[in-house]
């Protein structure tokens, strides 16, 4: 799922075009921003323990919150509110960041140290400095290995990415790193690029690379090309997809993928392509004029989830929070391909879990025109829907598994 636009996003996409030049105006929905996130599926047999999300990162203290599948509040945790924790779900609870340490909010609301993310710079002024940028997080499925993103600038630099590995009782060291300069810079992404942490998969960390200088805004900020596995053991390098015509949106431990392909007229997009292992691709066609995006697979993959609008929809043009409000969610079936509507208008998912339900964000419009994040909720095969996060604006960061 990706990250709403919030000041620290804003801040990296100002970042990421620092020193670039003008870059061509993209589609509003191609933004990317490293901290965009693409949904992994849970395992058919792990269990789910909760919902992860965040509330206030802008208008307030943020705050980190799991919610049982039933509705209760398992454990909260407040952040300072200059916080830019890189936040994660997986085994036991939640994981964020303070400083260097790796912190653990369990579901029974205990929290731990688990090590450090990465080793902090020495008096360098040329070194990157933590909080500085947009970070990111991914946990392994067992949870005794992370992966810390950090993407900053330094001097006579246009960006500095670094994916740090770090453990339990494993000194944090440099998995990648690229540090991109006016000469330096590759004929794929002529303005430069980036990396974005993704989250983990059977074969190691998933990263993508991200082109800079690009913008804009919209309901599905995804801009994830050349994705690959990294060996967490060697740093190998195994491609999942080059989709630089469709910016990743999810993916499988496998190496299953899923995309929204760009229509070569323009003017949204052209399907949901899904890679499959072995080389095997689908497509659900998208109706014209039609953007897409935010894809979750079911735990067996199946089948996808994902979310579209009609770029032409009464009252959108102009209005982020009446085109939010407008998404409808599709269901599809990877082996015939076809797709069918599921629950109300508004609906966009997250999260596809083993019980067959799906975590998804659910938009409104304010009476003041603005958009609201009203709820975290489930929705069954029959579309009815359960609202189960109750704090106002929460942004869905992930699964507490066990």
């Amino acid at each position: 799922m990706r990250r709403t636009i919030t000041a620290a996003a804003a801040a990296i996409l100002a970042l990421g075009v620092a020193g670039c030049g003008a870059a061509a105006t993209p589609k509003p929905h191609q933004s990317p921003t490293p901290s965009a996130r693409a949904s992994s599926s849970p395992a058919a047999s792990e269990k789910v323990l909760g919902l992860i999300t965040e509330s206030g990162p802008v208008t307030g203290t943020p705050t980190i919150d799991i919610t049982g599948l039933d509705g209760s509040t398992l454990a909260t945790k407040g952040l300072a509110s200059d916080s830019l924790a890189a936040l994660a779900g997986g085994p036991k609870g939640a994981y964020f960041t303070s400083g260097y340490q790796l912190m653990l909010l369990d579901t029974h609301g205990t929290v731990s140290t688990l090590g450090s993310v990465a080793v902090a710079p020495a008096s360098n002024s040329s070194a990157f400095q933590l909080g500085s940028g947009i970070d990111a997080l991914a946990i392994s499925p067992q949870g005794n290995q992370w992966a810390f993103l950090s993407t900053t600038t330094a001097p006579n630099s246009l960006l500095v990415a670094q994916v740090w590995l770090g453990g339990t009782n494993l000194t944090p060291h440099l998995l990648l790193n690229t540090t991109e300069t006016s000469s330096s810079l590759p004929a794929e992404f002529p303005q430069g690029f980036g990396y974005s942490l993704l989250g983990w998969g059977r074969d190691g960390v998933v990263v993508a690379e991200i082109p800079s200088g690009v913008g804009g805004a919209g309901p599905f900020l995804d801009y994830n090309v050349d994705v690959f596995f990294v060996n967490p053991s060697t740093g190998a390098e195994t491609p999942i997809a080059n989709v630089s015509n469709c910016p990743l949106s999810a993916f499988t431990s496998a190496g299953g993928y899923g995309c929204a392909l760009l229509a070569s007229s323009g003017g949204g997009d052209q399907s949901i392509e899904v890679g499959l292992p072995g080389g095997q691709v689908k497509f659900f066609a998208l109706p014209s004029n039609t953007i897409a995006g935010n894809v979750a697979f079911d735990p067996t993959s199946a089948k996808v989830a994902y979310g579209q609008v009609n770029l032409n929809c009464a009252g959108c043009s102009g209005s982020m929070a009446v085109e939010l409000a407008a998404i409808q969610m599709e269901v599809g079936t990877i082996k015939s391909g076809s797709a069918h509507p599921l629950g109300p208008l508004g609906l966009t998912p997250a999260a596809w879990l083993p019980d067959g339900r799906i975590a998804a964000t659910q938009y409104s419009v304010a009476p003041d025109g603005q958009s609201i994040t009203s709820a975290v909720v489930l929705v069954n095969s029959a579309g009815t829907v359960t609202s189960l996060v109750s704090s106002l604006d929460p942004e869905f960061i992930g699964l507490a598994t066990g």
